[in-house]
């Protein structure tokens, strides 16, 4: 058991207060013993996001007037953070008991570590795409979600991208980049590069950030033997659309910032091609959604 230890928890909110409630409570439960301090930032929500305060007091509560996006909102929580760690959430993550057991006493004894993604596990038990290789072309057809990795999900390219498909299970991994959904982070390594680019208003901010860290000499470890459930998608399914067309913004806004000379002269086709991409997505989201309330009828 962790003892002697502060920790601040930063949660994003938006739209999503129920779950955002529901997460405080696997907190509090799973931290008993534990000196946290949970920071709550609302992005302006329209259900009533105060229910937060009134169910745990104890809770920082941030009311934006705005939606500010994910990271200028998660800028809001580390300005307010005054511990060595700290724990950045979604507000549809669920934690367990033991959760930092052993994390922090590894983070304590590899000073060179600067953040740490536990295995994150959807609502069926199945492994998220957390922990990953810093994108490449083939991200794009190998993604998460794409159509060829729901095909042949055991498929070596898959297999390479994401690292947590690898290992056995239990022992810590270095990689790339771990989800934003839930990340350990050692405070410290988040001030010495200003914490999130703002630039990403929601998606691929956690990639960046993490390819900040790793050039500034800091490591990102997967550490697969805790877990999390992650109720995918709760903020983002508010307002689909609207993420659709974030996903691919950041994703360009990501290309432009890390592309290196000669992949750099491929900026306007990428530009050009995440534009149609998204307008299809968008396309094929409308047409189910059509399809859905005929079906209904």
């Amino acid at each position: 058991m962790v003892i002697n230890l502060h920790i601040d928890i930063i949660i994003v909110n938006y739209n999503s207060t129920d779950y955002s409630i529901q997460c405080i409570g696997s907190i509090y439960s799973s931290f008993q013993n534990i000196d946290s301090n949970i920071i709550v930032v609302d992005n302006a929500s329209k259900d009533q996001p105060a229910r937060i305060k009134r169910a745990y007091p104890d809770v920082d509560l941030i009311l934006n007037d705005q939606n500010i996006g994910f990271s200028k909102a998660v800028n809001i929580g580390l300005r307010c953070a005054e511990s060595q760690w700290v724990i950045i959430l979604n507000s549809d993550t669920i934690i367990f008991s033991g959760f930092l057991d052993y994390v922090v006493p590894f983070l304590n004894s590899n000073q060179e570590v600067a953040i740490i993604g536990p295995k994150i596990l959807e609502n069926d038990g199945t492994i998220q795409g957390s922990a990953r290789r810093f994108p490449t072309v083939l991200t794009s057809l190998f993604g998460r979600k794409s159509p060829l990795t729901k095909m042949f999900p055991n498929n070596p390219v898959t297999k390479k991208e994401f690292l947590c498909f690898n290992g056995n299970g239990n022992k810590p991994i270095e990689v790339d980049w771990v989800s934003g959904a839930c990340m350990i982070a050692r405070t410290k390594a988040l001030n010495d590069i200003n914490g999130f680019d703002e630039r990403f208003f929601m998606y691929w901010e956690d990639a960046d950030l993490c390819s900040r860290l790793k050039n500034a000499g800091w490591k990102i470890i997967y550490y697969p033997l805790y877990k999390v459930y992650h109720h995918t998608g709760k903020s983002s399914n508010t307002v689909p659309l609207f993420s659709i067309f974030h996903f691919h913004r950041s994703c360009y806004i990501y290309f432009k910032k890390h592309a290196k000379w000669p992949l750099s002269i491929l900026n306007p086709i990428s530009l050009m091609g995440l534009s149609l991409r998204c307008l299809l997505v968008m396309g094929l989201y409308g047409f189910q959604q059509l399809v859905n309330k005929n079906k209904r009828q």
